[in-house]
C-alpha cells in the first residue's frame, strides 16, 4: 500500500463518508493506466499516432478527448526513454488532470490564471489548447 501523509488521511476522513472511506483510501494503492497526451504545440496528433503505429507501441485512444491517449503493453520508463517523451511530443498526463483544462475550453487570445500550477500538466495543456496565443499566468503558492 502507498504511503500516505497522515496529515492527508485525517483529512479524507473529513471528506469521505465513512461507509466509503476504505474503498476510496484502497484506491490509493491501485495501478493507475498509463495516459499521456499529444503535445499539439510540438506535433500533430496524426503524425504521432502514425510514429507509435510504426515503432510497434501500443495504444487506445480516449473517446473524450483527441489529444489523450492509454499506453498499453509500456511502462512510463519505457516510454520516457523514446524520442516520443524526449522530444516533447508526448506529455505524461493522468486522464483526471485532463477533464478541468477541457472543461475549462481555453481558446487562443485568452488570458487565463493558473492558481495551482504545479506540476504543470494543466498548465501545459491549456497552453496547446490556447495554440501559445494569449496570456497564461502560472502560479504555484505551494513550494514543496
Amino acid at each position: 500500500m502507498r504511503s500516505l501523509p497522515s496529515l492527508f488521511i485525517e483529512r479524507l476522513k473529513t471528506i469521505i463518508p465513512a461507509d466509503h472511506f476504505d474503498l476510496v483510501f484502497q484506491s490509493f494503492s491501485s495501478k493507475r493506466p498509463l495516459s499521456v497526451r499529444v503535445n499539439t504545440l510540438k506535433a500533430e496528433t496524426n503524425h504521432v499516432l502514425e510514429m507509435l503505429v510504426q515503432e510497434g507501441i501500443a495504444f487506445e485512444r480516449v473517446v473524450w478527448s483527441q489529444n489523450a491517449l492509454m499506453m498499453k503493453g509500456v511502462t512510463a520508463a519505457e516510454l520516457g526513454k523514446t524520442e516520443f517523451v524526449q522530444e516533447g511530443y508526448l506529455y505524461f498526463q493522468g486522464l483526471s488532470s485532463m477533464l478541468p483544462v477541457l472543461v475549462l475550453d481555453p481558446r487562443p487570445g485568452e488570458q487565463v490564471l493558473d492558481l495551482c500550477a504545479a506540476p504543470g500538466s494543466k498548465t501545459t495543456q491549456m497552453a496547446c489548447l490556447m495554440e501559445n496565443q494569449g496570456v497564461l499566468l502560472a502560479v504555484e503558492p505551494i513550494r514543496d
